[in-house]
């Protein structure tokens, strides 16, 4: 990703950032080609989405449906610990959050991690400061756009290349709230 970068800025490339939503298309097709040559053994995806109309009223606030994910997130870590030792855990999260929000939820998911035994650490960031970061978002982009607007062709190249799984928080959900 990094070579793919410079190489593009050479080239005179307008986007000196990976990020889906606002890369033009053909930056999008370089950087998902280049994700798929990292692939596999060298890259494993794992997304945890959801419709939030099936969210309950009462966890409908940023800092709850965050934590709900953030929850997830640590379960799923702690199956994946269980299965391959990892040492360490780095996580990586979105300035989505700010201040206390922000704050309350790290220390949310920092108590859920803490109950696995996985030595972790924690960073929130914007996701354009770090290309791991932007290798995450595409794959949160392209299933948002299989999900959102059936457009399945990013995620279906990705899934060629990239051992991915995907867990649907609500995925027994009936009502919708709204």
């Amino acid at each position: 990703m990094q070579q793919l970068k410079y190489q593009m800025l050479a080239e005179g490339w307008p986007d000196f950032e990976f990020h889906a939503t606002t890369n033009k298309q053909a930056t999008r097709d370089r950087v998902v080609n280049a994700i798929r040559t990292v692939g596999p053994g060298g890259l494993h995806a794992h997304t945890i989405w959801c419709d939030k109309h099936l969210a309950a009223p009462k966890i409908q606030s940023s800092i709850e449906f965050m934590t709900i994910l953030g929850k997830a997130m640590g379960r799923w870590i702690a199956r994946s610990q269980a299965s391959n030792q990892y040492e360490h855990v780095v996580m990586m999260f979105d300035t989505v959050l700010a201040g206390k929000a922000k704050d309350e939820f790290i220390g949310r998911v920092k108590r859920e991690l803490k109950a696995t035994g996985t030595r972790f650490t924690i960073h929130a960031k914007p996701v354009t400061s770090d290309l791991n970061g932007q290798i995450a978002d595409y794959f949160s982009w392209a299933r948002f756009r299989s999900v959102e607007q059936n457009d399945e062709r990013t995620e279906t190249l990705l899934r060629e290349r990239v051992p991915w799984t995907d867990f649907n928080i609500f995925w027994n959900g009936h009502r919708r709230y709204w």
